[in-house]
């Protein structure tokens, strides 16, 4: 299950400012397509990339090719070794079928290879034997490593191409339609208005913090959306300046427009070979109603906690 990167174990006790409070206008510098933050942008929405987005580059992908690499290279030897082994337990049912075939009395080591004398052993026959522990020294449980390794390699396998084809990859909403500010993992919203969103940079991490509703626990729960700031960094981290600049983007965006930021629509690249979707989840106006409701109603508890 997909978690996002706080950076603390609890994101609601991290003391954030208002957005809305930030005072430097935003400076734009470059094109649209250099931007490390900015996904799609158009006069309602603007769609924010998470660190997720950098990390897939410089982590998730290299991370994904190890494991592919290792795994296609210790399937190579698992298989070459077999054959070979395979070929060498021909050889040797044949070599003592000619000598010890009418013999009375044969090895006790080589008597194991009599039921093999009146046929060419196929590979299951091999295997079989193999993993008997009769034939070889130490694989009489070898047969579990083998499972083991199996799946190892499979779950990494798993795991870093989930992470590389499919993600997901959390994306924060700038609705200025609505004055909110959204995103989701798991199909859970978590939202908050413009004019109460908070932020905050500990330790040059930037993070935006963002409410949803547990209904089994009947109270709100908090996250940190971490937006993708820094153009340089691998490492989730982001330089003042940087920091600064988005901030001040998502003022000139919520309270301007578009036309703040860039004269026309703007969509970002799509990821390559990646298979997963940016779509909300279908409920996502009803949750964020009651996200809302819930809000107001905490609203004072809130406010001191920001």
């Amino acid at each position: 299950m997909f978690k996002f990167f706080m950076g603390t174990m609890f994101p609601s006790k991290l003391k954030t400012q208002k957005i809305t409070s930030y005072p430097e206008d935003y400076n734009a510098k470059g094109s649209l397509e250099d931007s490390p933050y900015v996904l799609k942008i158009n006069s309602e929405q603007c769609q924010i990339k998470s660190t997720n987005f950098n990390h897939r580059k410089v982590s998730s992908i290299p991370l994904f090719l190890v494991v592919l690499a290792v795994f296609i290279f210790s399937a190579y030897s698992f298989f070459d070794g077999h054959s070979s082994r395979y070929r060498h337990f021909i050889f040797l049912t044949n070599t003592y079928k000619e000598k010890y075939e009418n013999s009375t009395n044969t090895p006790q080591g080589i008597e194991r290879y009599r039921p093999f004398f009146d046929k060419t052993p196929n590979l299951f026959d091999y295997l079989i034997s193999y993993y008997s522990g009769n034939f070889y020294a130490g694989t009489k449980y070898s047969i579990y490593l083998t499972i083991l390794f199996a799946f190892a390699f499979g779950y990494a396998l798993y795991i870093t191409g989930k992470s590389v084809f499919i993600g997901p990859y959390p994306i924060l909403v700038l609705d200025r339609k609505r004055n909110l500010l959204y995103t989701w993992e798991n199909k859970k919203v978590y939202v908050a208005r413009y004019e109460d969103a908070g932020y905050a940079a500990p330790s040059n991490n930037l993070f935006i913090k963002l409410f949803t509703f547990n209904t089994d626990k009947n109270r709100l729960d908090t996250i940190l959306f971490q937006p993708n700031a820094s153009v340089h960094s691998s490492l989730f981290l982001s330089e003042e300046y940087e920091n600064n600049a988005f901030i001040s983007f998502i003022n000139a965006y919520m309270q301007k427009g578009r036309e703040a930021i860039t004269d026309h629509d703007f969509e970002s690249e799509p990821l390559k070979f990646y298979f997963g979707s940016y779509e909300p989840p279908v409920d996502v106006d009803a949750q964020i109603e009651t996200i809302l409701n819930q809000l107001d109603k905490e609203k004072p508890h809130h406010a001191q906690h920001s």
